[in-house]
């Protein structure tokens, strides 16, 4: 799994940005997800636009999905949860 998930019991298995910074903070707090949220951050830099926004889902399922701030803050809300947890500040210089 290299992708945070909201739906395993159907077929919407998709990063979406919103959901996964909602369960980010618990994720962290009970399991070792610095590498996962890691990599998944540089999917997100991977995926943003030239204006700077980044999809609702990343990586990208479709091209048409506006980029919704609200849902892209979890590019800023989870490195600072890996930082409080963890206290590596490599992430935040990352991000």
């Amino acid at each position: 799994m290299s992708i945070p998930t909201d739906c395993p019991q159907r077929n919407e298995r998709m990063g979406w940005m919103g959901d996964a910074q909602l369960v980010a903070e618990e994720a962290i707090y009970n399991f070792d997800m610095a590498g996962f949220y890691t990599k998944w951050l540089d999917d997100i830099r991977d995926s943003q636009a030239e204006d700077g926004s980044v999809p609702d889902v990343v990586p990208p399922y479709w091209s048409f999905y506006p980029a919704d701030p609200a849902w892209g803050t979890a590019c800023v809300i989870i490195p600072w949860y890996l930082y409080q947890y963890y206290g590596d500040k490599r992430i935040l210089e990352k991000c």
